[in-house]
């Protein structure tokens, strides 16, 4: 792998650090007592190991559905975006592989829009594309400037206006942000940043964390990665605190074995990337995130996942924070256990492994409530 030096490959070696996986288990959070438990079990899939070309991904980087209630899948390593019925048949494909407009790569995520055309960002593109439902380029956002690395995550808020993460850099390069920002054309709006000094150790990132999403009403949700407290946080496009949610929380520590596998990760990741372990001086987090990730599904329901990974629990509420009821991912067991990529809509549910030992797939998931 070519080195990466720099800031750059400072910020490319923790992003990498940062977003891996491992086994946990997480605990119980007050308030979901009491509440219906459903299963989200797989019902059918898309992919296969080896045979047709048109169900055999690279990778499966990402997946939605479409307006017409089919499913497209976005190959990252093929550069591809493939269309498939609501039965899973094969309908087109679409190769997006290049270095022109609309063309990637390293495509990251794909993401249906609320017209029907489709938004693709790549991190390491630095760029966002617009298509309609026939894939052809709409436009292209660009993001070239020195200090602002990324995107590294974006939500739509309609067909043309976005919100998107980015870390950036201060004039003197001595501190760093994570910043969310609005995107809606050559206009740019802050929702919200967290800062902290920037050093080889990466405990910048680990103070400047978030996740976030965006709701039906226009409204971000945000939560700070924290390990010691629940919170969701819920601003209006000019970066206005409407109100949060807060729940009581007793920190998870993660298990001897996953703080093991996260530091020899780790130890590889800075080594690809900077091409020495010269200064790394990383050292895991103890505790589990409080919140993971946060997702809304259409139908105003908020789906928060619990800070573990192999077992992947959401506490799904309303947007004022009542609670509604409790999914426990079931993954297939010949997949063995991976980190898994789930995607929740108004259209049903999606679900694909990351990185799989055998071969990617995407799942289609049906809520099933426990006996």
């Amino acid at each position: 792998m070519k080195a990466l030096t720099g800031v750059a490959g400072l910020c490319a070696a923790a992003c990498c650090i940062s977003c891996q996986g491992g086994s946990s288990t997480t605990g119980t959070l007050p308030g979901s007592r009491g509440i219906t438990t459903y299963r989200l079990v797989a019902v059918d899939s898309i992919g296969m190991e080896s045979g047709d070309s048109c169900y055999v991904f690279g990778d499966a980087t990402s997946a939605d559905f479409t307006s017409d209630g089919g499913i497209v899948v976005l190959d990252g390593v093929k550069c591809r975006v493939s269309f498939f019925d609501a039965t899973g048949e094969f309908c087109s494909s679409v190769s997006i592989q290049g270095q022109g407009p609309g063309e990637f790569n390293t495509p990251t995520f794909l993401k249906t829009l609320p017209g029907g055309g489709f938004m693709i960002f790549g991190q390491e593109e630095r760029k966002i594309c617009l298509y309609d439902n026939r894939m052809n380029l709409l436009d292209e956002q660009l993001f070239n400037e020195s200090n602002r690395l990324g995107p590294y995550k974006v939500y739509p808020l309609s067909d043309t206006s976005f919100v998107a993460s980015f870390d950036i850099l201060s004039a003197a390069g001595d501190s760093i942000s994570n910043t969310i920002l609005l995107l809606n054309g050559d206009s740019t709006a802050t929702i919200t940043r967290r800062s902290a000094p920037f050093d080889p150790d990466f405990a910048w990132q680990r103070s400047t964390a978030m996740v976030f999403t965006t709701a039906p009403d226009g409204s971000i949700l945000v939560s700070d990665r924290s390990t010691d407290e629940w919170r969701i946080s819920r601003f209006d496009q000019t970066g206005q605190l409407l109100a949060s949610i807060e729940r009581d929380y007793e920190p998870v520590r993660k298990s001897d074995e996953q703080l093991s596998d996260e530091m020899e990760h780790a130890r590889q990741r800075y080594l690809n990337g900077m091409g020495t372990l010269d200064g790394f001086n990383w050292q895991p987090e103890e505790f589990l995130p409080a919140i993971s990730e946060i997702q809304v599904d259409g139908l105003d329901r908020v789906w928060v996942k619990r800070g573990g990974y192999r077992e992947i629990v959401y506490d799904v509420m309303t947007l004022d924070g009542e609670d509604l009821f409790t999914a426990v991912f079931s993954p297939p067991q010949w997949q063995g256990y991976y980190t898994w990529n789930l995607k929740i809509s108004a259209d049903g549910c999606l679900a694909r492994p990351s990185q799989p030992d055998r071969y990617p797939l995407v799942y289609r998931l049906e809520l099933v409530a426990e006996e």
